[in-house]
């Protein structure tokens, strides 16, 4: 519940878009594609009950965003919440609706040889490494 916030406080400071990285993740190579982002959002699609990996996230920086990411603190704060990445998942497609530009980044964004997704024993995570056949996105 502590991400959504961090975000938050660097969508503040920095004051442009930026890419982040769960500490647990490897990062193996430079990641371009990001550089070729103009939404307000990216992420990495899965293929699992959570439909979004939430170890690498693009943090565009638009009021979009900025309604994004205070829609999901209020959540995460909300009683009954499990976490973070439930939390984002239940609040990014009325998001999309309400005209949140969303972009994918590819798969090598957490299987490699780009990023690596981290090996924490959470269940979003053991949920997305579950099935590991999913079939690249936006390259």
């Amino acid at each position: 519940k502590a991400k959504p916030t961090f975000l938050r406080e660097m969508f503040d400071t920095l004051g442009t878009p930026f890419l982040w990285v769960d500490v647990d993740c490897d990062v193996l190579q430079y990641p371009t594609a990001a550089e070729a982002l103009s939404g307000d959002w990216a992420c990495v699609q899965n293929p699992g009950r959570l439909f979004v990996c939430d170890c690498v996230h693009y943090v565009g920086h638009s009021e979009r965003t900025r309604t994004l990411l205070d829609t999901w603190i209020a959540t995460c704060a909300a009683p009954g919440t499990a976490g973070s990445h439930s939390g984002f998942c239940r609040i990014l497609p009325a998001a999309v609706d309400d005209g949140l530009r969303l972009e994918y980044l590819p798969q090598s964004y957490v299987h490699g040889p780009t990023i690596r997704i981290g090996l924490a024993d959470t269940p979003s995570k053991l949920d997305y490494l579950a099935d590991m056949t999913c079939k690249s996105s936006v390259a």
